[in-house]
């Protein structure tokens, strides 16, 4: 399957149909991490940032939804056979909760998140199945890693005239965030009856805040599952009762066993068969949790509404271990899931995992496998990668295509080490230059042949980038202690493969003795028609060289702001320069800088930046940069040039100014772009959102 196949798949799955001549010109494409084996199954698709969410339309299963934390949210049309990014509209990075109007697919809530306390979270409506957000109940919580359905519709409220479920309800968490400015608040029931359009709290709530909610599929009773216990109330919210004292940490209702109440404690899980007046052990529990454990027990319990005697639940037997238990036969026997992760190409880290019962087959159940999607198709016995399309990796800062062979590629990850494409990324291998199993951070990488690659490792967030080398493809790496001093870019000359620079060091023999350079701290571009032409940084100054890269000369030094990319224009003798926020030109011709910022789009937050530019070396005329907002979501992520940086286009798609109208929605959230020297694609790496890439245009 070509990438341009990969378009189409990825829009059927959205819900699009492209034309031939769409495909090529004006949509993009993914870019997924996949192994030649993943690729003769499907679209293939790496996963990597934190699955919260999920769920899915309790009519035919087909339409389902996944959240991350700060990765943005995923939609399938087709069952979870494939997956494509669904966040038009949305201004939150993350999503911890969904809801889906029981009779009304078409309608959809979720609960904004990100790793920070924000204005844009709170409560986003979808009447169009996920393919448009919006927001409405703005609130600053926090929601990061909250795996909790704290959403619900009231079955019972149905409203034939409007089709729909007029009552919803939100139990926001209690908020801390993390920064000491924060803004605190405690838990609260909020209340819509209008379907999700408005919602007000409900006074005197606090106690059904942060909690697990579900309602009473026919009789519109509310149940609210969480540290104060199980509470129910039979008026709406008005009033509750305390149905068991004890903390729930899990809560399931079904509508084809109305009056069935499931809970989960620490050490318990119960069932009622009374809409909650009294509740019964199930028969027997998992071996692990009559050992006491350490972890955190039992949570996120999920009952299967095609057979109400199959549950699925997490069991938290300590750190990093975190077990996926079924039964079958309602409670009476337990077994612990295994997995199937040969087809996954991110390593397997345990985390806690929602569950999604298909409600047409007892047999399939969908979870998380660490941070990529998997499915059950035994009831829960065997969880099987199933991750086709969601593909959320974060860039490690940059990548450059080699300078002889554009198909050869190493592109870093943040969270998930290095991967390698020999050919122009339909397939990739996974590196591994940190050494550490569940990843690694990565940043700046470059491969100068297919056995000879180098990358940064940093053993945390923030620390000192060591340059690591693999001269056999990968099969072993050293550990060469020294220490980047610059920027986190590697590149090798096009002139001479022997000469290889990374930030501030260099080497004249491939890379078996490297040597820093005192002035030029990255090395960023060079220009086809001038050979031998080097362009790079040190600070505030843009520096060129004309000796491989053994002296530097000051081209020009800015006013504020340090260098953080560079692009060529021979035709016009031009430097695009990118700091990380403004857009520059520099001229040759008159030698002056000129600040373009204010001609990128503005984002629906009035904001506008530069992080990363590039210059199509055909057309030099087809500029683009990028910029990541990171606390939020912006609808101005890309952008591109063709009249010389003099005006420019969004290609984030949104609902107000994209050139790109159709197709997937990729590219969010960019922060580094490259345009591939013969095929003319602008590749964009994100920061987790995936690698895109999309064609000139005609």
């Amino acid at each position: 399957m070509t990438l341009q196949h990969l378009a189409v798949a990825f829009s059927l799955s959205l819900g699009f149909t492209l034309s031939a001549t769409n495909t090529f010109a004006q949509v993009w494409q993914p870019i997924p991490l996949r192994t030649a084996e993943v690729k003769s199954v499907g679209i293939g698709g790496e996963g990597c940032q934190w699955p919260l969410s999920l769920a899915a339309d309790m009519q035919t299963g087909q339409t389902m939804y996944m959240g991350t934390d700060v990765g943005g949210i995923y939609r399938s049309v087709d069952g979870g056979k494939n997956w494509a990014p669904a966040n038009i509209g949305l201004k939150a990075r993350g999503a911890c909760s969904f809801a889906v109007d029981p009779m009304n697919a078409d309608r959809v809530l979720l609960v904004a998140c990100n790793s920070l306390v924000r204005p844009e979270h709170g409560i986003y409506l979808s009447t169009d199945r996920g393919q448009t957000w919006k927001h409405v109940k703005p609130d600053n919580n926090f929601g990061y890693r909250d795996v909790r359905e704290q959403l619900a519709f009231d079955p019972a409220s149905y409203d034939s005239a409007t089709r729909k479920c007029r009552v919803a309800y939100w139990s926001r968490e209690i908020t801390k965030g993390k920064k000491k400015d924060d803004p605190e608040k405690p838990g609260a029931l909020f209340k819509s009856i209008d379907g999700g359009e408005t919602w007000s709290e409900v006074p005197d709530s606090a106690a059904a805040g942060d909690c697990i909610l579900k309602v009473h599929p026919r009789k519109g009773w509310l149940y609210a599952g969480g540290r104060e216990g199980l509470l129910v109330s039979k008026d709406e919210g008005k009033t509750f009762t305390t149905a068991l004292a004890e903390p729930i940490q899990g809560l399931d209702v079904i509508a084809t066993a109305p009056d069935n109440v499931y809970v989960s404690t620490r050490g318990q899980i119960l069932i009622s068969t009374d809409s909650g007046a009294t509740f019964t052990p199930v028969p027997s529990l998992p071996a692990a949790a009559q050992s006491k454990v350490s972890g955190g027990g039992f949570s996120f319990l999920k009952v299967s509404p095609s057979d109400p005697k199959r549950m699925a639940v997490n069991l938290d037997e300590g750190p990093w271990k975190i077990m996926r238990y079924v039964t079958t036969d309602g409670g009476q026997s337990w077994q612990v899931g295994t997995y199937d992760n040969k087809l996954s190409f991110i390593p397997y880290n345990n985390r806690k995992g929602a569950f999604v019962w298909d409600p047409r087959d007892p047999a399939v159940v969908w979870s998380f496998g660490g941070d990529y999607l998997t499915r059950s198709t035994d009831a829960g016995d065997t969880w099987t990668w199933a991750n086709h399309g969601y593909t959320g990796i974060m860039t490690g800062r940059s990548y450059v295509f080699n300078a002889a062979n554009p198909d050869l590629l190493l592109f870093p990850s943040q969270d998930y080490d290095a991967a390698l494409t020999t050919n122009g990324g339909d397939t990739w291998k996974r590196m591994g230059f940190s050494g550490q199993s569940w990843g690694g951070f990565i940043y700046g990488a470059y491969a100068a042949t297919p056995e000879l690659a180098f990358a940064g490792n940093r053993e945390g967030w923030g620390g000192p980038t060591e340059l690591r080398i693999t001269r056999d493809g990968g099969k072993t790496y050293e550990k060469t202690g020294l220490k980047l001093q610059g920027e986190s870019i590697g590149y090798g000359d096009p002139t001479d493969p022997r000469v290889l620079f990374f930030g501030n060091l260099r080497s004249d023999d491939m890379g078996v003795t490297w040597k820093p350079m005192a002035d030029c701290k990255g090395v960023f571009t060079h220009v086809p028609s001038k050979p031998g032409t080097l362009y790079g940084a040190k600070d505030k100054s843009v520096v060129s060289s004309t000796d491989k890269g053994l002296t530097w000369k000051v081209v020009t030094t800015l006013g504020k702001g340090s260098v953080h990319d560079i692009a060529v224009d021979p035709a016009q003798d031009i430097l695009y320069i990118a700091t990380q926020g403004s857009l520059l030109v520099y001229s040759f011709k008159d030698n002056t800088t000129t600040d373009i910022t204010a001609r990128l789009p503005l984002d629906w937050n009035n904001q506008r930046a530069a992080h990363s530019v590039a210059v199509d070396p055909v057309n030099p005329r087809i500029v683009y940069a990028c910029w990541p907002s990171n606390t939020y979501l912006g609808d101005s992520s890309c952008y591109r040039s063709t009249d010389g940086g003099a005006t420019w286009q969004t290609l984030t798609r949104n609902t107000r100014n994209s050139a790109v109208t159709s197709g997937p929605d990729g590219a969010r959230e960019s922060l580094w772009v490259r345009v591939h020297p013969r095929t003319r694609e602008a590749w964009f790496g994100t920061s987790c959102f995936g690698i895109w890439k999309i064609a000139p245009p005609k």
